[in-house]
């Protein structure tokens, strides 16, 4: 009897205290067929990319990120790759694909973009965009990457990372 006392008064415990921090909101259940209610940082990746792309075109990549709600997402980590057979060069004559530009605070570092949005307001989107052009003589069949993207506040853990993907055809 004692050892489910105990139980119960913990969990009242973890309750007033989830309460507390996090508000009754927080409890309240969506309506039936509502779907899954949003976290604070649910960030979540869409890419918009060109169907198929001709050697010698210049293209661009469009990575926007999306909060769902229902609170502001802080420190947003967007981390944009490209697949390993595609090469970056400053010269598109001696890679197969030349970044051309990339949307302003990035980070770029061989075939990484990295940008920071310090906030994303709920239901508001970022939007990140990355230019390229393809050498004339690049062998590829396709250019693919992914975009990751995480909020690391309130949250600090990597286990709400959201992911994106997308392939362009060479040819033409």
């Amino acid at each position: 009897m004692g050892y489910t006392m105990l139980r119960v008064r913990m969990y009242l415990a973890t309750v007033a205290v989830a309460v507390c921090t996090a508000g009754l909101g927080a409890f309240a259940s969506p309506s039936p067929g509502a779907g899954p209610v949003a976290e604070p940082d649910d960030v979540t990746p869409t890419i918009s990319a060109p169907a198929s792309v001709a050697p010698g075109s210049v293209f661009t990549i469009t990575i926007s990120v999306a909060n769902l709600g229902p609170g502001p997402a802080h420190r947003v980590a967007t981390d944009f790759y490209f697949g390993k057979d595609a090469r970056l060069h400053k010269d598109v004559h001696k890679g197969q694909l030349r970044l051309v530009g990339v949307s302003e605070d990035a980070i770029q570092v061989g075939t990484f973009v990295h940008w920071r949005d310090e906030t994303i307001l709920p239901f508001e989107e970022a939007t990140h965009t990355v230019t390229l052009e393809l050498s004339r003589h690049a062998r590829l069949h396709s250019i693919v990457g992914m975009a990751i993207v995480d909020a690391y506040e309130p949250e600090e853990t990597d286990d709400d990372n959201n992911t994106a993907s997308f392939a362009v055809a060479v040819g033409g």
